[in-house]
């Protein structure tokens, strides 16, 4: 239980499409399907009550009722496109499965996140009230060097530039890793309002593999470490 008694249901969107790492969710990554790693963080958390996997593969599906999660029904056409936002598929998942109380979402694709990540966000949940929290990274990106081009011309997206990496404040962005809020606020506005909490994660653990170099980083680092579940969550 999370809160005053209320639940806490994982959710894992994972879908069988993927442009850049063809089968990706289930291409076996330190010699597990992608998708295992996360499930296995969801079910080591002490505060999650449920594990489903929202996908629209019957081989995904089958996999991940091995490991231990639940499949309560295949993702539909219609939210099995590259262009479907995944705050979607969790609105479709809480009103067909009617989930009440709390959501965490979390991403296949982030495999150096452990059940250490998720509880330490979780603890900040309990100790603080917030009404959502999100899991961000360091960006490297400083906003007044950011261009867009036009007629081959580069257009400064911020009137003013920094000279020196110094001279900026530190920003944040969006790892993608672990999404967690009520249901009540999901429907209404989202994982993300004014009011969202951050919960920050390193670099290394924030890794999003969305591509052939993500994977080949992230092969890295665990050929470092070993097993995400055996990692530590400060310092892999």
């Amino acid at each position: 239980m999370l809160i005053n008694k209320k639940k806490l249901t994982a959710i894992i969107p994972a879908r069988m499409g993927s442009k850049e790492i063809i089968h990706k969710n289930i291409k076996k990554f330190y010699g597990k399907p992608l998708i295992y790693w996360t499930i296995s963080a969801a079910l080591s958390s002490k505060y999650i009550d449920d594990v489903i996997v929202n996908t629209d593969s019957e081989l995904i599906a089958s996999l991940s009722i091995a490991y231990g999660a639940k499949v309560p029904f295949l993702r539909s056409e219609e939210l099995s496109g590259d262009n479907v936002y995944s705050i979607e598929v969790i609105k479709d998942m809480i009103c067909k499965c009617n989930l009440d109380d709390w959501i965490i979402m979390l991403q296949a694709t982030s495999p150096l996140r452990n059940y250490i990540h998720i509880d330490e966000m979780c603890n900040l949940l309990k100790n603080k009230n917030y009404k959502s929290i999100v899991s961000v990274k360091n960006t490297r990106e400083i906003p007044s060097w950011q261009y867009s081009i036009k007629n081959s011309y580069l257009i400064p997206l911020q009137d003013k530039q920094s000279l020196l990496r110094q001279e900026e404040n530190k920003y944040y962005t969006l790892n993608g890793a672990q999404y967690l809020a009520s249901t009540k606020q999901i429907l209404k506005e989202g994982f993300i309002n004014d009011e969202t909490a951050a919960y920050f994660m390193s670099e290394k653990n924030s890794i999003d593999i969305d591509n052939k170099f993500d994977w080949e980083i992230a092969e890295f680092f665990l050929n470092k470490s070993g097993a995400p579940e055996t990692m530590n969550a400060l310092n892999i």
